[in-house]
């Protein structure tokens, strides 16, 4: 009997019936002429660890891999940033006074990213965000960055309430002098102008440091 292709098993039983080798060849889609599509999805998913770390791999390291080319890979790329941009809607109405909940809203954005990324959530007064933005993106060196930066995009949405991220590239959420510093900066800064300060997150592998709570949190 033939072996039911991807396609065929979706057609069938839907995509959730299909393992995480063949979700890959479907969106690599194509072989070599010396290795079929699922071989190239096979030797992918065996360079991983854990299937979460696919979003930590850059477009340069796709290529690397044999049967993976620029389209292919920016094709991979462009299948998880959806997925997360999918998740981030549907996250909108999470609990902001809930520190593992805003974890989980902003997790994806910068718990695997190489440098130190800051991110402000702005929030209504009905607790619902309104949007996140990115505002810093290189080495953080927290003591330099401009509050006026940290809070240009709260102030355009006229947010009522605020938090912000950062990760740690080295995995480890403990948060540092700087780190202290800067958070205290904030918190006094959202005080004269009169937006609540829900909490900074520090994001690690696995693990984030919440200043609402002082303490590291496990996931």
């Amino acid at each position: 009997m033939k072996k039911m292709t991807p396609r065929d098993k979706i057609k069938h039983f839907g995509i959730k019936s299909l393992t995480n080798e063949e979700l890959l060849a479907v969106i690599i889609q194509t072989g070599t002429k010396e290795k079929s599509v699922y071989e190239v999805a096979d030797c992918l998913y065996e360079k991983l660890s854990r299937l979460s770390e696919l979003n930590e791999l850059t477009i340069e390291e796709l290529i690397e891999l044999e049967g993976i080319s620029y389209a292919k890979a920016s094709i991979i790329l462009a299948s998880i940033e959806l997925g997360k941009r999918i998740r981030a809607e549907h996250t909108k109405k999470i609990s902001i006074d809930n520190a593992y909940d805003l974890y989980q809203f902003i997790r994806e954005d910068i718990e695997y990213e190489k440098q130190e990324n800051l991110i402000v959530i702005s929030i209504n007064i009905k607790g619902e965000i309104i949007r996140k933005d990115r505002i810093y993106i290189g080495t953080l060196n927290m003591i330099s960055l401009s509050i006026k930066e940290v809070f240009r995009p709260i102030i355009k949405l006229n947010a009522y309430a605020m938090m912000i991220a950062h990760n740690h590239p080295s995995g480890d959420p403990k948060p540092s002098v700087q780190d202290n510093e800067f958070t205290e900066k904030i918190i006094e800064a959202s005080k004269l102008m009169n937006i609540r300060f829900i909490d900074h997150l520090i994001i690690g592998r696995n693990q984030f440091f919440s200043y609402k709570h002082l303490k590291t949190f496990k996931v």
